[in-house]
């Protein structure tokens, strides 16, 4: 069952969820409980960076246009040193791209990397990004395309390593009976590599072919 109410207060607040006693109710105790619940009032601020324009940012951005206690900052890398900003605080802020100091990093409570390559961070926006998560505690999402995980030389990197979903694990969580692990990335197997229960299940439509079978 869901309850729906307004908190108009912030701050921690305690609330007591009461259910009346049904008829023939033996043990009443539990029908009663609190919650200790922290009421922001304040909007979390995301920083998206993606590296070329995608239809990803504007999907996005309008799935949370709504809620109000959410601020995603974006920022679209359009040519080389020229990026489209949305939804910024003030006129100075990521004026220069990527933030290039933590403080500026620090003050977004989560960042989402799309299509763009870790060739594009310096060797120390890299170890802020690890430190974001590590340290800062923030939340950090990477979106695949053309310039990101292996295609953008992102595995094995430190920011790929600050975390579990880093664009190492990205790559090998690929289906193993459609991709291969290779120097570039993942790539396609060849049909007489399919997996044996992929053999067998187009054995059964009727749908083999001569390098099925070997």
């Amino acid at each position: 069952m869901k309850v729906r109410f307004t908190a108009n207060e912030a701050g921690a607040r305690t609330f007591k969820f009461r259910v009346p006693t049904q008829a023939g109710e033996q043990v009443t105790q539990n029908n009663a409980r609190d919650a200790l619940i922290q009421v922001n009032d304040r909007a979390e601020k995301v920083l998206y960076y993606e590296g070329e324009p995608r239809f990803e940012l504007k999907f996005l951005r309008r799935a949370v246009e709504a809620d109000k206690n959410l601020q995603v900052v974006t920022l679209d890398r359009t040519a080389e040193n020229k990026y489209y900003r949305q939804a910024v605080t003030s006129a100075d802020e990521l004026i220069g791209g990527f933030p290039k100091t933590r403080e500026e990093l620090f003050q977004y409570r989560a960042l989402i990397l799309g299509s763009v390559e870790a060739a594009s961070f310096t060797p120390e926006q890299l170890r802020m990004i690890a430190d974001f998560v590590n340290k800062r505690g923030g939340g950090l999402l990477m979106l695949g395309g053309r310039r990101s995980f292996a295609e953008g030389a992102g595995a094995g990197r430190r920011s790929a390593r600050c975390c579990r979903s880093s664009w190492r694990a990205a790559t090998r969580s690929t289906s193993p009976s459609l991709f291969r692990r290779s120097p570039r990335g993942p790539a396609p197997l060849s049909r007489s590599r399919r997996s044996p229960a992929t053999k067998k299940r187009r054995a059964r439509s009727g749908t083999t072919c001569r390098r099925c079978r070997r």
